[in-house]
């Protein structure tokens, strides 16, 4: 992940046996058609344990056509997709299947793509008239 931050500083020092929260957000840069990002989850299991999912237990479904998933060996990858528009939001879906089972746990993922507006085209032609002058093309 290129970039992370603290959501919850962590303590500078712990009493031996104390405990240590610390919650941290990683972030990727989606800021152009075809950047890719890779997504992971983990699950929280009673008694505060946290997990790593496995990719081939999670399933994860994109709610906007801006971006597209797929499993590229053991990672699932977000890429941005052609034509993407900005915007933010929580635009993946996951569910953990657990050794094939019924889904065990759900959730979804913040996403923000960042592609910039177009501001100018350029257009040229190939030939001098692209059409006959006395066709109303």
């Amino acid at each position: 992940f290129p970039a992370a931050s603290w959501s919850v500083t962590p303590a500078a020092s712990v009493a031996f046996g104390g405990r240590v929260d610390a919650t941290a957000t990683l972030v990727q840069a989606l800021v152009a058609e075809g950047s890719k990002a890779t997504v992971a989850a983990w699950a929280t299991l009673a008694g505060g344990i946290v997990v790593a999912v496995p990719p081939a237990e999670l399933s994860l479904t994109s709610t906007t056509p801006s971006l597209e998933l797929a499993r590229e060996g053991d990672l699932w990858q977000a890429t941005v997709a052609v034509n993407a528009v900005a915007q933010a939001g929580e635009f993946i879906t996951a569910e953990w299947r657990a050794c094939g089972a019924a889904a065990v746990a759900s959730g979804a993922a913040k996403v923000f793509v960042d592609v910039p507006e177009a501001t100018a085209m350029a257009l040229s032609a190939s030939r001098a008239r692209l059409a006959d002058p006395s066709e109303a093309a």
